[in-house]
């Protein structure tokens, strides 16, 4: 059964992924070009993040799995205990180091790399929550 807290993070997510995918269509022209929509895809983005690093402390913490370091190494203690396949963790851990840049070092983002982990952010964020909701079920 999924913890209420868990549930409620992944329904967010859910929304969040529903939101970015809804932008998929743009092309990285567009993107280049108009920055409210960059603006818009960059802050969904580090909230979809940051589900996923919300959702998965939330399980180490409710099994009792290895205290993770950091953001990044949530993904290594989840693919360690079975949770998480760790190409899925890996490409996870990718996409922490993006929020970080988006949230804290935002002189420096690479509009170009930016929209590449776009591309992959929401189908990577579903394939997360499912596989947490398999563990949990």
């Amino acid at each position: 059964m999924i913890n209420g807290k868990i549930a409620e993070i992944l329904d967010h997510l859910d929304q969040t992924t529903c939101r970015l995918r809804a932008k998929a269509v743009v092309s990285l022209q567009e993107y280049l070009s108009q920055w409210e929509l960059r603006d818009v895809i960059e802050r969904e983005m580090e909230k979809a993040v940051q589900c996923c690093t919300d959702a998965g402390a939330r399980l180490i913490a409710l099994r009792g799995f290895r205290r993770a370091r950091d953001n990044h190494d949530i993904f290594d203690v989840l693919a360690e205990q079975g949770v998480l396949p760790r190409p899925l963790a890996a490409r996870l851990r990718e996409l922490v180091g993006l929020r970080n840049l988006l949230a804290h070092e935002y002189r420096r983002i690479e509009d170009e790399k930016v929209f590449r982990h776009f591309q992959d952010c929401p189908a990577l964020c579903e394939q997360f929550a499912r596989a947490v909701a398999t563990y949990l079920a």
